[in-house]
């Protein structure tokens, strides 16, 4: 039995080069198999094949196929073209720039330029600053030389100016593929561009005002009785915050920059609660990698509650935020310090014995002998955040999803107050017409305290009597839902500096909450 070769024909080699330049790539690379298997010297059909591969994003088989083209026939043209891209792809990136500069020996084209700019942009080198504007250069030149290169161009011209530190350019570049490209991807990635700025370069100020519903704000856990004062736990309160900060310091690599901030509540029947907190905070952030950052944070603040004082702390932060195509991730620790402004009471000593009456008939309630309550419940202390967050970017509508968890370690002087905790959170922004913003987050706490708690059992408790003590550690679980709508009011920023005279700009948002909380607390 003799078997058969069919040998390939010009129709076959001439059908194979008409689905490539149709743009049927699988197919072609399927069609000139035979042909190349046949007649291993063609030097276009190796050509069309590499460049269809490379298509196909097949980049190690395209280079195969480009370098069998260039040992039959170097002269191609495109060839050294391909060669570089396909190269870069690879990120063989001496050997792409070596195509390139070649390539450049037949005239420039607006892809060459393209991936030339992109090279420049890689890290290394001394001046990254300079070649960064170089880049920028060469991008904004293969826009004007070949039309067909945009939105890239654009885009990346974009992404050279923020890299070469001049922010401004930077959003007119990525802004100019939002306005003139509303139904490409690439429209998509450059108003993530322009919400990704790692902070704004100018002067910004940002007021919010709100109105939210808090299902338990005293945070009552369950099992726990409601006090008399207090008619119920549920109520509406005000919100309202301003934040004001700007660029200290800045260089191609580092940005130095400080924020003071203010939020205020004011409830409508518990006003004990009304709360004002200022803040200051600086922080540096240092690139690392091209897509990676390193931010150091200190901050200080101090609240009241009631008009009295309540707290004041310090923290200091370390952070490691990396960018990703389609999301970010950032690792952190956090040490703080809180230092509590007001006066724990030390409770009556009583008998041991538990229920047994008081010492004295005019004590209302008595404690364990020998316990100081004011010294226990001590709350300042030193605390410990471990904590990693994730942000995953998804349609227009649904700008993101943002999942973390914190490893919270907890040392307050006094016994009460000492726990480990975990917390979880998750959230979503969702973008809906009328530039509304909803916002819905969850968060679970789990916190076992590291010693039995000092107040008394709930159970039993009688006046005039010494009270007992819960024998079990004491845990707490927090569950909070949010629900947020929100609405951008107004903004001015560089677009009207005509009118302000000044490259700041100020947002003012307004929105409205509803807050659900539940908190177990178990002896």
């Amino acid at each position: 039995m003799t078997a058969s070769l069919a040998i390939p024909s010009g129709a076959e080699r001439a059908r194979g080069l008409t689905l490539a330049a149709e743009g049927r790539c699988a197919a072609a690379v399927e069609e000139l198999a035979p042909v190349l298997e046949q007649s291993p010297d063609d030097a276009a059909a190796w050509f069309v094949t590499g460049t269809c591969q490379a298509r196909l994003g097949r980049y190690r088989a395209a280079l195969f196929s480009l370098d069998q083209a260039k040992a039959v026939d170097a002269s191609l043209p495109g060839l050294e073209l391909r060669r570089g891209v396909v190269l870069y792809h690879l990120r063989e990136l001496d050997a792409s720039a070596a195509a390139l500069r070649s390539a450049e020996t037949r005239g420039a084209t607006g892809e060459l330029l393209l991936y030339q700019g992109l090279l420049a942009l890689e890290p290394g080198g001394e001046d990254r600053r300079a070649r960064a504007e170089d880049a920028a250069r060469l991008f904004e030149a293969a826009a004007r030389l070949d039309p067909s290169i945009e939105p890239a161009g654009s885009f990346y011209a974009g992404v050279a100016h923020r890299a070469a530190g001049d922010e401004g350019r930077a959003r007119d570049a990525f802004e100019a593929v939002v306005q003139g490209w509303p139904d490409s991807l690439w429209r998509v990635d450059a108003e993530r561009a322009l919400a990704e700025a790692p902070e704004p370069r100018r002067p910004w100020a940002e007021l919010m005002g709100g109105i939210e519903w808090d299902d338990n704000v005293l945070l009552r856990g369950s099992g726990v009785a409601l006090p008399s004062e207090i008619s119920s736990e549920r109520d509406i309160r005000g919100v309202w915050s301003a934040s004001a900060g700007g660029t200290l310091f800045e260089s191609l690599d580092t940005l130095v920059s400080g924020r003071i901030s203010y939020f205020g509540r004011a409830h409508r029947d518990l006003s004990d609660f009304d709360a004002h907190y200022p803040t200051a905070s600086i922080w540096v952030d240092q690139r690392v990698l091209p897509e990676t950052w390193l931010r150091a944070q200190l901050l200080a603040g101090y609240g009241w509650v009631d008009g009295d004082p309540f707290v004041s702390n310090h923290e200091a932060s370390l952070s490691l935020v990396q960018e990703w195509t389609r999301g970010r991730s950032s690792f952190g620790v956090d040490f703080y310090r809180d230092n509590f402004r007001f006066d724990n009471v030390d409770a009556v000593d009583g008998p041991a014995q538990v229920g047994a009456p008081c010492f004295s008939p005019s004590d209302l309630i008595c404690g364990p002998p020998g316990l100081d309550e004011s010294r226990a419940r001590n709350r300042d202390g030193n605390g410990l955040r471990l904590r990693t967050d994730h942000s995953v970017f998804l349609a227009d509508w649904v700008p993101s999803i943002d999942v973390g968890y914190t490893f919270h370690r907890f040392d307050a002087r006094g016994r009460e107050y000492s726990f480990d905790a975990h917390e979880l959170r998750v959230g979503s922004l969702f973008q809906l017409p009328l530039a509304l913003r909803l916002g819905i987050s969850g968060f679970f706490a789990y916190r076992p305290y590291r010693h039995p708690t000092t107040f008394p059992s709930t159970r039993g408790l009688v006046a005039n009597r010494r009270y007992a003590l819960p024998e079990r550690l004491r845990r707490e679980r927090t569950y909070e839902a949010s629900v947020n709508l929100s609405r951008p009011i107004a903004r001015w920023d560089d677009h009207y500096r005509a009118h302000f005279r000044s490259s700041s700009h100020v947002s003012l948002h307004a929105s409205w909450a509803a807050i659900f909380n539940i908190c177990y607390l178990c002896d």
